[in-house]
């Protein structure tokens, strides 16, 4: 067994036992304590664990598979942007963190002022990274309005600065670059376990006394499906060791990644669904909540269209 197999099969135990589908519990101090997950992409003599992106995304496909009701994708991208002396809080969980990369907040002087309409973990978040252009700022002093939203295992507020203290710490394009190819990777591991539910059911769902996975129309579905998803699932686990190495083509592969997982997630959710058959559109069942998450993911940070253009632009200077 890899390193990378031992990684996903903790991560996926640990989930699976304390974290699955509908739970509520609290296991952040466990999560960033006992498993060190928001550290995994940060070097070691930053405190990190030393590990990479791959191993990241390793990770956030495996929260993806049990929509985590838990800040980990954002406080994991924040861990690998911020300065030594705001990482601490984030490695121990102590802080957690929202990330706001496309805004029309004005600086002066060192200090921030608009507001983000929706910031994703912003309600419960220590420390908000904002984008401003091309130019990123950490913000401490800011306060989150929870406000409903269609996906409630992904919960967002609303944030209003003004002349919040704020610090320059980065490139915002960076940000964004790293926050795609994590949602990337979340989003596969999602749309894996939509297919995992529909193979179960077509095995055990019978008609004409047979069972619906020997129907060979239906079989041609999954199929389709399958390909969508691995194709997604290869786009991710390129763009990932782009990040992982710095690679000058990071700012095509990043937008490119999350485009074509967020797709294939909405496509798995939605034949996840059909498949399914009446039990598929109950409340009870999970998949109408893999569908909300599906259809907001596609949205967050940019839809797959305009990061498509992105990408055949920075491309194609």
């Amino acid at each position: 067994m890899s390193d990378l197999d031992a990684l996903r099969d903790s991560v996926r135990g640990f989930l699976d036992k304390h974290a699955p589908v509908r739970a509520d519990a609290d296991i952040w101090p466990r999560l960033t304590n006992e498993l060190g997950l928001t550290g995994l992409a940060v070097s070691e003599d930053r405190g990190g664990s030393g590990a990479g992106w791959v191993e990241l995304c390793v990770a956030l496909e495996e929260t993806g598979r049990v929509l985590l009701q838990a800040p980990l994708l954002s406080t994991a991208v924040a861990a690998t942007l911020v300065p030594d002396d705001l990482l601490p809080g984030l490695l121990d969980g102590s802080t957690r963190a929202a990330l706001a990369l496309d805004t029309d907040c004005t600086t002066e002087s060192g200090c921030l002022s608009g507001v983000v309409p929706q910031a994703v973990d912003a309600a419960d978040a220590g420390l908000l990274l904002v984008g401003v252009g091309e130019d990123l700022y950490a913000v401490q002093d800011f306060a989150g309005t929870p406000i409903p939203t269609l996906d409630a295992s992904r919960p967002q507020a609303r944030v209003e600065l003004s002349g919040a203290a704020a610090r320059h710490i980065g490139s915002a394009s960076k940000a964004r670059d790293l926050l795609h190819v994590a949602i990337a990777a979340e989003s596969v591991g999602a749309a894996r376990r939509c297919i995992a539910m529909t193979v179960d059911h077509l095995k055990m769902r019978e008609q004409f006394g047979r069972p619906l996975g020997s129907f060979q129309a239906l079989r041609h579905r999954v199929a389709d499906l399958t390909v969508a998803v691995e194709a997604a699932a290869s786009m991710s686990w390129y763009a990932a060791t782009a990040a992982a190495g710095s690679a000058p083509d990071l700012p095509v592969l990043a937008p490119l990644a999350k485009a074509t997982a967020a797709d294939a997630f909405t496509y798995a959710a939605g034949e996840c669904i059909q498949l399914h058959g009446g039990i598929g559109f109950t409340w009870e069942h999970d998949a109408h909540l893999f569908f909300k998450r599906a259809w907001s993911t596609a949205l967050l940070h940019g839809d797959s269209r305009g990061l498509r253009q992105q990408a055949y632009q920075r491309a194609n200077p």
